[in-house]
């Protein structure tokens, strides 16, 4: 696929350019390229500190590869971000998702 094969678009400090990362992170974690997935998604964490769904997402891919501590730390990050941003019902998704996966 053409959107795995080169960047297209130079690094900006702004949200629109974090989304590309993002979402081409996305591409690579829904057919199970995890470590390709985690390098856009930090791409897309360098460009925007605050995108709480490249956290949430790295953690999927953490937690996939066997990183739970890693994988829960982002889980952390992307809820105290969540939570900031006044976003209650993705705080409230990210919480459930913690316990869910860490309370057995």
């Amino acid at each position: 696929m053409e959107i795995f094969k080169q960047r297209q678009q130079p690094k900006k400090n702004n949200s629109q350019d974090a989304n590309f990362y993002y979402f081409r992170g996305i591409s690579h974690l829904v057919v199970g390229r995890f470590q390709a997935a985690i390098l856009e998604l930090n791409e897309a964490i360098e460009i925007d500190p605050n995108h709480a769904a490249a956290y949430d997402n790295r953690g999927i891919c953490l937690r996939e590869l066997g990183k739970h501590q890693e994988a829960l730390a982002n889980f952390q990050k992307s809820a105290a971000i969540y939570q900031k941003q006044g976003k209650t019902d993705d705080y409230q998704k990210i919480i459930a998702k913690i316990h869910h996966l860490y309370s057995r």
